[in-house]
């Protein structure tokens, strides 16, 4: 080997080197899974190996050419049928139950009532519209990273989860340009999902909770959370329920005994149980959900489970948690992004409930017809 040729492969090698942790790196900070990572991989020893064989010398012709090429060719085939009956592509009992559900199995959907196997259905759905492409669950899928991951989509209301599925793009108002953006949601499943699809999916969408001792993922620092969960502390999505009465709009108790909500040191009445006792700022986050659901022994503070679902009462202890700053955000972060031209859309997109209810109901109807 010549020292240009010696010098030429050191060149390439080294090129290959750093390409192969770049690439890795690469890849996994655009959110590729693993199987991906290790497949680019590859790529690149496969390209560096093929640059190394431009460079090798050329072989002498052979006398009997045509049967090394036909000896290479039965090998080849033979170690290609070994690895595809060993590792087959597919199992095709799975991809003829894949065709029977994107057809008969569609309108079958419509016929189940039993809640689990309807969660099942849904999942099934979820899987032939490919959500996995851009939504995260359980660890896996979200390989283009555009959707938000859905293992606590289930603590959302109904009809936020319909909106979300239905007309996504509600929340930009219509003076806005709504130009279909690269990581939009698609707004076409009013036309592709049939009615058993829809009730499938939203069942199995609805399913999707981590755990009930724990806010729901990213409700802390969530702002539309945050902000509707003002809503009701304030007495305005149900009047029955005025947290503000007792603490005070801003946090400041108004009544005497109520807990000083903006203090994150105030501690609880001596006369409740230990946990309660602790400052704000030390609650877990199952505290902070049992004393709105079911209120502070030996205080004036009611338990409100019976007026209040569980998803609202995560929001109004996220809202809470701002007065004092305890957990997640703090007020001045809130009124900081409420007036960027994103928290202005979310006000707007929050007030227009009743629109978007008779929105979300008029696409429910072009479901029906499918």
């Amino acid at each position: 080997m010549s020292d240009a040729n010696s010098i030429n492969i050191k060149r390439k090698a080294i090129i290959a080197i750093i390409a192969l942790p770049s690439v890795w790196i690469i890849s996994y900070l655009l959110g590729f899974p693993i199987l991906f990572r290790w497949m680019f991989a590859v790529y690149v020893v496969v390209i560096f190996l093929f640059f190394l064989l431009l460079d090798a010398p050329a072989m002498e012709r052979r006398k009997r050419g045509g049967l090394s090429i036909l000896l290479t060719f039965l090998i080849g085939s033979v170690v290609y049928t070994v690895i595809g009956v060993g590792f087959p592509q597919y199992d095709p009992k799975i991809e003829r139950e894949k065709i029977r559900k994107l057809t008969t199995g569609r309108m079958e959907m419509a016929k189940i009532e039993d809640p689990v196997k309807l969660i099942e259905a849904g999942k099934d759905a979820y899987d032939l519209y490919e959500c996995y492409n851009c939504h995260k669950l359980k660890g896996k899928g979200g390989a283009k990273s555009r959707g938000p991951e859905l293992d606590d989509i289930g603590w959302e209301s109904a009809f936020y989860i319909k909106e979300a599925l239905l007309d996504p793009m509600a929340w930009i108002p219509d003076e806005f340009d709504k130009p279909k953006l690269r990581d939009a949601m698609p707004d076409y499943y009013s036309e592709e999902l049939n009615e058993g699809e829809y009730k499938a999916v939203m069942a199995y969408l609805k399913s999707l909770r981590l755990s009930a001792d724990k806010m729901p993922r990213g409700w802390w620092t969530e702002p539309r959370i945050i902000l509707e969960g003002k809503n009701i502390y304030d007495g305005i999505t149900n009047p029955s329920v005025n947290c503000a009465a007792c603490h005070g709009r801003d946090g400041k108790s108004v009544m005497s005994g109520a807990r000083e909500m903006r203090d994150a040191n105030a501690k609880g009445s001596e006369k409740t149980d230990v946990s309660r006792k602790k400052p704000i700022k030390e609650w877990s986050d199952k505290d902070w959900f049992d004393a709105i659901k079911k209120g502070v022994p030996e205080t004036a503070m009611l338990g409100w489970g019976q007026a209040l679902s569980d998803s609202d009462i995560w929001k109004v202890a996220a809202y809470c948690a701002t007065l004092s700053g305890a957990k997640g955000m703090t007020q001045e972060k809130l009124k900081a992004f409420l007036e960027t031209e994103h928290g202005k859309l979310l006000t707007s997109y929050l007030k227009k409930e009743d629109e978007r209810k008779e929105k979300v109901t008029e696409l429910e109807g072009e479901i029906e017809g499918n």
